[in-house]
């Protein structure tokens, strides 16, 4: 076996191996003398926040994975995106919106469909909803689909759903469970985040109020810490992942 002993610490980076192991030596990657290796895939924010409004405070951002694929965390606690309805404790029932009405107008049968919804329980934010992202339960509980909100009138919204991978008993109807994301407006309560990609801002409430400078925040800027594409006969033992994961796979089968 060729082992590779690392030393402890957190390596923020995604490790490339050059060279393939063989089935009677495979390439192994552990902690060096049991120490705990770390590969992460954050990056700690700059500590200078300043106060935006209220308890929430601003910084800026190193990079954007893009609208619905940030993470943050603080002290190493996963924090909340600010989306309505606000989420709970519980991430296998987490508080749900529900449509009182819904219509879909098929513009496309391959790409895309648009849904006027009506809840009557919608909060107005200053900016309004308009860009906002919706996220719909479907009607068997176990999927979901999203769609992006293209205008908006009081109660009542569009919403361009993709179609490619729905069918019309899927498409948004009268009582289906749903939340709205990507929007400032929704962040309004403890330990929520906002991330605006035009400016490459951050904003958070800290769950305590207090002022995050004061804490270790840190971004998820990359998805694998660890890519293994074509290559074979490598072991990973005893090694901590940390908002990352492995890629094992080369580019052209991901998509399987």
């Amino acid at each position: 076996h060729d082992a590779l002993p690392i030393c402890g610490g957190t390596y923020r980076e995604t490790v490339v191996p050059q060279f393939s192991g063989t089935a009677t030596q495979p390439i192994i990657f552990r902690p060096y003398n049991k120490e705990v290796v770390t590969i992460s895939g954050t990056e700690i924010l700059n500590p200078d926040w300043t106060l935006d409004t209220g308890s929430i405070y601003k910084t800026d951002i190193q990079a954007h994975l893009g609208d619905g694929k940030n993470q943050l965390f603080v002290d190493r606690k996963m924090m909340n995106e600010a989306r309505w309805p606000n989420p709970s404790n519980d991430l296998l029932a987490p508080p749900l919106a529900t449509t009182d009405t819904a219509t879909n107008t098929n513009v496309n049968s391959v790409t895309q469909n648009i849904s006027t919804i009506t809840d009557n329980d919608l909060p107005q934010i200053p900016e309004g909803w308009t860009g906002a992202y919706f996220n719909e339960f479907g009607p068997f509980g176990w999927n979901s689909y999203s769609g992006s909100i293209k205008s908006q009138s009081g109660k009542t919204f569009t919403v361009a759903m993709r179609t490619d991978a729905l069918n019309s008993e899927q498409f948004p109807a009268a009582g289906d469970k749903y939340f709205l994301f990507g929007k400032k407006g929704a962040l309004d309560s403890p330990g929520e985040w906002f991330i605006d990609g035009n400016t490459n801002t951050v904003y958070l409430w800290h769950p305590s109020g207090a002022n995050p400078s004061i804490y270790t925040v840190e971004q998820k800027v990359r998805d694998y810490g660890l890519d293994l594409s074509n290559k074979s006969f490598i072991k990973i033992e005893g090694l901590v992942f940390f908002a990352t994961s492995i890629k094992t796979r080369s580019e052209e089968h991901t998509s399987e």
